[in-house]
């Protein structure tokens, strides 16, 4: 199974016409998760069942990030029987009405010299049938639409001596972002104004850059920008001129 996402961290929105999935809230704990020590080979995301009322069922799917942030980024599904360097376990979890569990992601391989990344999706689903009441198995009545909320996290592995070198130009209206170091980086709360009215200013977008990665972006105005540098090492501003 072979997904594109680009997103580093995500909520979207399912749609099911043949079926009807439990009303429960979904709610995770984490968005993203750095192993980022050698001993550091487990953590917790806690999952969160935010009705009084209904059960949770979820579904719990883990994939590897081949080529992440390149045009060729693919997720491919973690094969549990061939002893995988990554594993989230529990793969199916029954949450009771405002109560918690534990999904625990196992970082097996260990750290090497080339960073890792995997994401995780935690899905609701529809009861089993075996576990549905008579009233709701026998009801001819069900919804036609049901909205599903799930999550995604994002999980990094980071190399054994994780270095982080944004390179950063600006010609014109273009900005060329690039990482020369091991580990990735985040842009964020990026902003440029305009050089002629500087009451002018606008967003600029969010990306996430992996090792080996090359990002343009074509820029409101012809001037400087700025951007906060977020990763491992800690956050840092940088302005281009």
């Amino acid at each position: 199974m072979n997904l594109k996402l680009h997103i580093a961290t995500f909520v979207f929105f399912l749609t099911s016409l043949v079926c009807e999935f439990a009303s429960a809230g979904l709610i995770v704990d984490r968005a993203i998760i750095i192993f980022n020590d050698r001993n550091d080979t487990k953590n917790d995301v806690v999952v969160i069942n935010d009705s009084g009322v209904d059960k949770l069922f979820v579904n719990v799917e883990a994939f590897e990030v081949m080529n992440p942030g390149s045009p060729d980024e693919e997720l491919v599904t973690i094969d549990r029987s061939s002893s995988p360097d990554f594993i989230a376990s529990p793969t199916k979890l029954i949450v009771a009405p405002g109560s918690k569990s534990i999904v625990r992601l196992l970082n097996v391989a260990g750290r090497s010299n080339i960073e890792r990344i995997y994401r995780v999706n935690f899905l609701p689903i529809s009861a089993p049938l075996e576990l549905e009441s008579d009233d709701e198995a026998d009801s001819s009545v069900r919804p036609m639409v049901e909205v599903v909320i799930a999550y995604q996290v994002l999980a990094i592995v980071l190399p054994i001596d994780p270095t982080v070198v944004p390179v950063i130009s600006r010609t014109g209206m273009e900005a060329v972002f690039k990482n020369e170091g091991t580990a990735n980086y985040l842009l964020s709360s990026g902003q440029q104004c305009d050089p002629l009215d500087l009451s002018d200013c606008r967003e600029l977008a969010n990306r996430r850059i992996y090792a080996g990665n090359v990002w343009k972006l074509t820029l409101p105005f012809d001037g400087p920008f700025s951007y906060t540098i977020r990763s491992h090492e800690g956050n840092s501003v940088r302005v281009v001129n």
